[in-house]
């Protein structure tokens, strides 16, 4: 700033680069509150605050969810249960006399499916389904893997009576207006259902700490991929009578968790952790107003849970967030993935970026525009009004700007000032020539006066007595520094009151000190002291 002002720029380009760096300065100190405030953030920053806000929204809706069908299937479980031992003949130890006894299965089916399609119903769920721990007929090939019970599948998730029985006694169905589905079968097969071994090791009371969610496998004879709530079902004394629970379809959860986004593709996916490798369950679902095909295979996911991780599974990548979820007891916690595409996420990225570059070129291009047009509007009239001094017609018209005006009137009063400092200074000159004149005459009386005292020191140097004038040299060196001081008073002149009023003593202290003096230079008058005194400053100066 200093080398700046240093230069013979104009007054303008001067002005111009202050306003410039007071613009620079102005924009600085905008942007950096805005960025203290939190009201400009980055792109990233933007989509990490959006995704965060979407994970608890997700995280919300699977915990309520999942602990809802928990909470349903375990009354289902204590139901079946209680039904099972009011009846003697299937009770306890008797519950083994269910295998090979079709018409008290059928009994029994009648009973539990009233149960069902009422739950089916009333519950946000694909399917229902109860597995007895029993069989029709023992005598089957693979009758060791063959289950007797019932499972109920929504057609159309659209219309909740539109259930068909993907399981059970056909003609049990038909006669309450479940008809068969197109790849009924009349019993379940444990070998083909999912985790199985896993809920019947968890058989044990209370119920509420023996379910689980099972691996996500595809119905046998369909394409449907699913999910089981599954919870065994236990008698008051231990007994194992089967397993119940909820079925909840990959098509079914993408249909009815459809999250509302503020991103345009937003994609939500619950998956499982195993050997620190991410696995789908095959439950994901989008926003309400967009799909996005899920990750599929073994997914990767590469940053800091709870930050923007890169999740890629397969031919996608994605940019979002994961957090554990802990749904059943007898799972490892699941992970939840809330993210976007990755092509989306840097297309923000470049929007953010190219939106503040162009921000920045409009502020500076408005700063440098204003900063132009103020300092013309500003240095015009005052370059006027310099133009005005420089040629001596600034009397003739009045600059509208007041501080050049108060400029004119100072130059004008500072000559009236200038003509009267001039004319004091030639009066001053006639006075000094005046008293120069008298000075050369009072030097040329004195020079006159000492030749005088020359000759008269002269003509009386033969009347004094060179023993005397001896003494009086010697005398000299006796003096003290005071009586000195009045013997150089006396050879300028000065009387002995002007002496009094020098030395600030009395005039008689002054008179002890002539005789004093006197007694020293062995003179005896003052006439013969100055003489004395004018012949030795004669000899000195010879």
């Amino acid at each position: 700033m200093k080398r700046l002002l240093n230069t013979k720029w104009t007054m303008q380009k001067k002005l111009i680069v202050y306003m410039i760096i007071l613009a620079l300065i102005i924009i600085f100190a905008l942007f950096a509150g805005i960025m203290v405030i939190g009201r400009f953030d980055s792109a990233e920053k933007n989509i990490q605050n959006s995704l965060d806000f979407q994970m608890e929204a997700f995280e919300k809706d699977m915990s309520d969810y999942f602990n809802s069908l928990a909470a349903s299937s375990i009354d289902l479980s204590s139901h079946i249960s209680d039904f099972i031992e009011s009846d003697s003949e299937i009770s306890g130890a008797n519950f083994k006399n269910l295998t090979d006894n079709p018409e008290k299965i059928e009994q029994v089916q009648s009973v539990l499916l009233g149960q069902l399609s009422q739950k089916l119903q009333y519950h946000n769920c694909s399917g229902i389904f109860v597995m007895l721990d029993a069989t029709v007929n023992s005598q089957v090939e693979d009758a060791a893997f063959s289950r007797t019970g019932l499972y109920l599948h929504h057609n159309r998730y659209q219309n909740d009576d539109d259930m068909v029985l993907f399981r059970g006694i056909a003609s049990l169905g038909k006669s309450n207006n479940v008809m068969p589905h197109r790849k009924w079968r009349l019993e379940f097969r444990t070998d083909l259902f999912s985790d199985y071994d896993k809920v019947v090791a968890n058989a044990k009371l209370p119920m509420n700490q023996s379910y689980m969610l099972t691996d996500s496998f595809t119905l046998a004879g369909t394409s449907d991929e699913v999910v089981f709530l599954a919870v065994p079902i236990v008698g008051s004394a231990g007994t194992f009578y089967g397993v119940c629970g909820y079925e909840v379809s990959a098509d079914y959860f993408t249909t009815y968790h459809a999250q509302p986004a503020a991103e345009k593709r937003l994609s939500c996916m619950l998956l499982s952790c195993k050997d620190d490798t991410y696995i789908p369950t095959g439950l994901a679902c989008s926003g309400q107003d967009n799909y996005v095909e899920p990750l599929s295979g073994n997914i990767q996911v590469s940053g800091i849970p709870g930050k923007l991780s890169k999740i890629s599974g397969g031919s996608q990548s994605f940019i979002g967030i994961v957090k554990e979820i802990t749904l059943t007891p007898n799972n490892a916690p699941f992970t939840l993935a809330v993210m976007i595409p990755q092509s989306d996420y840097s297309s923000a990225v470049i929007k953010s970026i190219v939106q503040f570059v162009l921000l920045i070129t409009l502020l500076l291009f408005f700063s440098v525009s204003c900063c132009l047009f103020f300092s013309k509007r500003y240095l015009s009239p005052i370059l006027k009004g310099l133009e005005h001094i420089k040629h001596d017609t600034w009397s003739e018209e009045p600059s509208p700007i007041p501080e050049i005006n108060d400029l004119f009137a100072y130059l004008a009063k500072k000559d009236e000032d200038l003509s009267a400092v001039q004319s004091e200074l030639a009066a001053a000159a006639v006075i000094y020539q005046e008293a120069q004149q008298k000075y050369d005459a009072a030097q040329s009386e004195l020079e006159e006066a000492q030749s005088q005292l020359h000759r008269l020191t002269r003509s009386r140097r033969n009347d004094v007595d060179p023993d005397n004038y001896s003494a009086f040299l010697i005398g000299i060196k006796t003096l003290t520094p005071t009586e000195k001081q009045i013997l150089d008073y006396y050879l300028a002149g000065k009387s002995v009151k002007e002496i009094a009023e020098l030395t600030g003593v009395k005039e008689t202290t002054i008179r002890f000190h002539n005789r004093n003096i006197y007694s020293k230079l062995n003179v005896t008058s003052l006439k013969q002291l100055l003489l004395y005194a004018a012949i030795m400053q004669q000899n000195n100066e010879n």
